[in-house]
């Protein structure tokens, strides 16, 4: 719009003006009197010649209005390879969970079979510490898992462009 306004202003243009106005005698000399006074009128005016400022102004403008459309277009691929890595992780964190929570089952009957031979006579305290172990393994890997997938969710949310602690009020009871 700057460019077209630019480009323009090299058509002559035309200013008319009216002023009115009370006038009072400047002086106490009986020839000025008060009274009304108005004057009108209009101007012509066309550039001739301007040294090609006109031209490098609306080329300037071009250029900027070419500038902002690039950044635009940038920011928005930008913004889309975010979303895509956003989504990308969040895959990735809900099979981290899945297995994470597979394991923790596993880990649990583990240590319910150890616990029944231990009480049976047929196994060992070791293995019953070891059950244990891996069950608290288990356990810690689906913790982390579970908090890949909330930093998966909380890199969506930004790519989105939302604000994690609005989405805490529309959530709230």
């Amino acid at each position: 719009a700057q460019e077209r306004a630019l480009r323009r202003s090299r058509a002559p243009t035309l200013d008319v003006f009216a002023r009115a106005g009370v006038q009072y005698p400047a002086t106490l000399v009986d020839t000025d009197e008060a009274g009304l006074a108005w004057a009108a009128g209009a101007t012509l005016t066309w550039e001739i010649f301007d040294g090609g400022r006109i031209s490098a102004e609306a080329d300037e403008a071009r250029a900027r209005a070419r500038e902002a459309r690039a950044a635009h277009a940038a920011q928005a691929d930008d913004l889309a390879r975010a979303r895509d890595d956003a989504a990308a992780r969040a895959v990735g964190a809900e099979v981290q969970v899945a297995a994470a929570e597979r394991r923790r089952a596993a880990a649990e009957t583990y240590l319910t079979v150890a616990r029944g031979a231990l009480q049976a006579g047929t196994g060992r305290v070791t293995d019953v510490h070891a059950a244990e172990v891996g069950l608290d393994e288990a356990r810690l890997s689906l913790a982390r898992a579970l908090h890949q997938r909330a930093l998966a969710e909380a890199q969506r949310r930004r790519a989105l462009g939302l604000d994690v602690v609005e989405s805490k009020k529309e959530n709230a009871p």
